[in-house]
């Protein structure tokens, strides 16, 4: 019987499993960061204030 679709260890090897858990951190303040950047940047444009 085959397998189709994303198993768990298809493909994976355990250095890219090790590299995506150590780098989400990161991603995950990249991400934050990357927000409170957008709603500073919307709330402080003239488009933005022409409007309130």
């Amino acid at each position: 019987m085959s397998k189709v679709g994303l198993t768990p260890d298809s493909g994976k090897t355990n250095e890219i499993q090790e590299l995506r858990t150590l780098t989400a951190p990161v991603a995950s303040r990249y991400n934050d960061a990357m927000q409170d950047f957008k709603q500073l940047a919307d709330t402080t444009s003239p488009q933005h204030k022409r409007f309130n």
